[in-house]
């Protein structure tokens, strides 16, 4: 009555060596795979909902681009005209260098959202986690605000390889380092860590920031197009939905939760079976 009801999952206390006993432990086995199958079924579905999200956003955001792009273009080289002669005023010289900074902005925008749009297979290789993950620190550190944190940097060196895009997988990880950054304005702790994980095959990458964290009615729609927890001008919410993009290409898994209380902790999933075969498949004669 309870499964019938949706308490999937729900067990018959009835411990006995009759009939009775083995037909309630194989209701208890079928009860328990089929809570297995409907969450798998739930993820499956938030996971195929997401996937026509990103695409319907993406050919949205390539028109947008292409219709702002070639107006934009004019607009600024009208300006640059403008700056160069000599009867402007100092106000209005002013006026057209600001007006300069936020056409920079919107293109940059307009670049972000190109970025989002543009669909390539990934160009995989056998990769070391480690080095990409390093890469991106590497490149996060010439921001000025990024170095006030405090790293801590706990690598895996026995991780197995990846079979993945190494540049793809950088820009996942440098602009969720730059996130972290983000969530600390007055510095904190960022705790980078790669590991391996034997029962699931995978090499996890966690980003961990002490910072204010995300609050649980936004953290299911994170990874949403357009979606954003940051100020107004700050961003365009296309940042984690392209990392999610990448990550599920790559038949990876992304997810996003607290940090010991406070903060946020992010983590990357990549499976190595595909790197196994890959390998195998070359020393093939």
């Amino acid at each position: 009555v309870e499964v019938a009801g949706g308490a999937y999952g729900a067990q018959v206390d009835l411990s006995s060596n009759d009939e009775m006993g083995l037909l309630a432990a194989s209701f208890n086995e079928m009860s328990r795979k089929m809570e297995a199958d409907i969450e798998e079924m739930r993820e499956l579905n938030v996971h195929l909902i997401r996937t026509e999200k990103l695409a319907a956003a993406g050919t949205l955001a390539a028109g947008v681009a292409h219709e702002v792009n070639n107006p934009l273009a004019s607009i600024s080289s009208l300006i640059q005209m403008l700056q160069t002669r000599h009867t402007v005023d100092a106000e209005t010289r002013e006026m057209l260098r600001l007006i300069s900074t936020q056409i920079d902005r919107i293109t940059q925008v307009l670049r972000d959202m190109m970025e989002f749009a543009r669909a390539r297979p990934p160009e995989r290789a056998p990769l070391d986690i480690n080095r990409i993950v390093e890469a991106s620190i590497r490149l996060a550190s010439f921001d000025k605000a990024f170095q006030r944190l405090r790293l801590d940097i706990n690598n895996d060196e026995d991780a197995p390889l990846v079979f993945a895009d190494a540049d793809q997988l950088q820009q996942v990880f440098l602009n969720l380092l730059l996130n972290a950054r983000d969530a600390m304005p007055e510095g904190g702790e960022l705790r980078i860590q790669t590991l391996y994980d034997a029962l699931r095959h995978d090499v996890v990458v966690e980003i961990s920031d002490s910072g204010t964290g995300i609050a649980p009615e936004h953290r299911a729609h994170v990874f949403d197009p357009f979606y954003t927890t940051k100020p107004a001008g700050t961003g365009t919410g296309l940042g984690l939905a392209v990392c999610y993009g990448i990550i599920t290409a790559h038949g990876g898994h992304i997810e996003i939760g607290p940090h010991n209380g406070q903060g946020t902790t992010v983590s990357v999933r990549l499976p190595v079976e595909h790197v196994n075969e890959k390998l195998y498949a070359d020393d093939s004669p």
